[in-house]
């Protein structure tokens, strides 16, 4: 059953302190709603937040209460900034792929990417009297209204398709174009009138939410979900991960993880509170550094020996590295890591130590918000770096190298562009 993870209140902290906001399931309604949404202010004091809207191939019923707006609206990408002016409360009902063309008889098109007032779509709805009414009054009667709309129908084939594709999206569009038994034409014709979006960014969507959910699982790890959500390699990825989400799956899966140590309410403004602020002199985080063993032998005999003889829980990477990161106890954030010294030489101006040299075993991972300032200023402090910053695509990461006068090798870590 395809059933899209929506999480403001992990991804953005002025609505997680600002907006408490719930999901609930209609049995009677299964066919074509997924669940009908709520957004409440926390205080009665005016406040403006910004929401985040994941690409998910729905369409909503949006209730603006305090505007005193209803409509149909949907997105073909993420919307990272939706601007929110509080106190004001809003009610939803977010519609199976599929389901809005079906119960209106209008093309998707008309509502993704845009707003349509919900008197557009059904001239018979009475605007006046739903405005009328208190805010808890209006669920039930979008509910009921919502009943009337379904009565009698049955749920087509494009309002099941992504319940059928949800746990084992396929590869390409070729493959869905057989599955269907239509022509690449005929595909993109169907899928813009059902969906309001391609088929091919449609198995996207399928891709991102099949992770989004694997990710939110406890026993979930990044490097087990490329097989399972059809993606060719690990850049492919990431890059889809971070352009849907504005996360790696890395951040994201620390994220949820330390989600699970506080109750579900005060979760996500302490999540997001825990990790680094921008500065504007001083954005290294040293109090926050990592130690990282630098393998130079038996990378699997390493990872045995910290995860069978020390109990660390491994939180990204696995046995064959050459990269791993380690918690205490699940549901912690990563607190130490190894990483194959054969691997280093990819980063600007380091070269492995000959066999005559004394070789690095231990490398200090500091956190920055920001590398590039950071080089800068402690460069013009006098600290010699082995190279300029640089950045990883396949794994999202801007990095950089310096020594201490005995030696000891850190590097300056941060968030880079794929």
């Amino acid at each position: 059953m395809y059933y899209p993870l929506q999480i403001p209140c992990i991804l953005n902290k002025s609505f997680s302190q600002h907006v408490s906001y719930t999901e609930e399931i209609v049995e009677s309604l299964q066919d074509f709603l997924i669940c009908l949404w709520e957004m409440r202010p926390r205080s009665s004091e005016r406040a403006f937040a910004t929401n985040v809207i994941v690409i998910d191939g729905c369409i909503d019923l949006v209730v603006d209460f305090d505007a005193k707006h209803i409509g149909y609206a949907g997105m073909s990408k993420t919307v990272f900034q939706d601007k929110m002016d509080l106190p004001g409360r809003f009610l939803g009902a977010r519609l199976k792929p599929g389901a809005f063309a079906e119960l209106t008889g209008l093309p998707a098109k008309a509502a993704m990417d845009t707003y349509l007032p919900l008197e557009r779509a059904d001239a018979n709805f009475d605007t006046a009297h739903f405005f009328s009414l208190s805010f808890e009054e209006m669920k039930p009667y979008l509910t009921s209204y919502l009943r009337q709309r379904a009565d009698g129908k049955t749920p087509g084939r494009f309002v099941t398709l992504f319940d059928e594709l949800s746990d084992n999206p396929p590869a390409t569009t070729a493959e869905l174009y057989r599955l269907l038994h239509f022509s690449p034409r005929q595909c993109q014709r169907l899928f813009l009138k059902h969906y309001g979006i391609t088929p091919q960014m449609a198995l996207s969507v399928l891709r991102f939410q099949h992770c989004l959910e694997r990710l939110t699982s406890d026993e979930a790890t990044p490097s087990g979900l490329l097989e399972t959500a059809a993606y060719y390699d690990q850049s492919h990825f990431i890059k889809d991960f971070k352009r849907n989400i504005g996360l790696t799956p890395f951040e994201y899966l620390d994220m949820q993880k330390m989600s699970h140590i506080y109750n579900a309410e005060a979760s996500a403004s302490a999540i997001i509170d825990s990790y680094p602020k921008k500065q504007e002199e001083h954005t290294m985080q040293f109090n926050q550094t990592m130690l990282n063993v630098l393998v130079r032998k038996d990378y699997g005999a390493c990872f045995d020996f910290y995860t069978e003889k020390l109990g660390l829980v491994p939180t990204w990477g696995d046995r064959s590295g050459p990269y791993t990161s380690f918690a205490v106890k699940e549901g912690e954030p990563p607190c130490f890591a190894i990483f194959a010294i054969a691997n280093m030489p990819m980063f600007k101006g380091y070269t492995v130590p000959c066999a005559t040299e004394q070789s690095d075993t231990l490398m200090g991972a500091i956190p920055t918000t920001d590398v590039d300032a950071d080089y800068k200023r402690i460069k013009e402090a006098g600290v010699e770096f082995l190279g300029e910053p640089q950045t990883i695509p396949e794994w999202g990461m801007r990095c950089t190298y310096f020594r201490d006068p005995e030696g000891n090798l850190f590097g300056l870590y941060g968030e880079g562009e794929m």
